[in-house]
């Protein structure tokens, strides 16, 4: 469930699954500095010149990849 202020900022809440979930989280992480080559080991890059590119600060994007903010509301199973 993601809650959103619309254009007029009134308050929002859509619940998302499947492939829109997944869309929607790979624009947030792009907001967040997080990169598709930040959710795999830098060994696990194929290209030297990629290995290069993504070392500086590869450790600390990879582990923003990998954590999820979760609100208390996000374990409110009621609705």
């Amino acid at each position: 469930t993601v809650q959103y202020n619309n254009i007029v900022g009134e308050s929002n809440k859509i619940k998302l699954r499947g492939e829109v979930a997944r869309c929607l989280q790979h624009e947030l992480d792009h907001d967040r500095g997080i990169l598709i080559t930040d959710h795999v080991e830098i060994d696990d890059l194929e290209s030297g010149a990629m290995k290069k590119i993504e070392a500086v600060g590869h450790d600390d994007r990879m582990a923003l990849a990998y954590s999820r903010f979760m609100s208390e509301e996000s374990f409110d199973n009621s609705s």
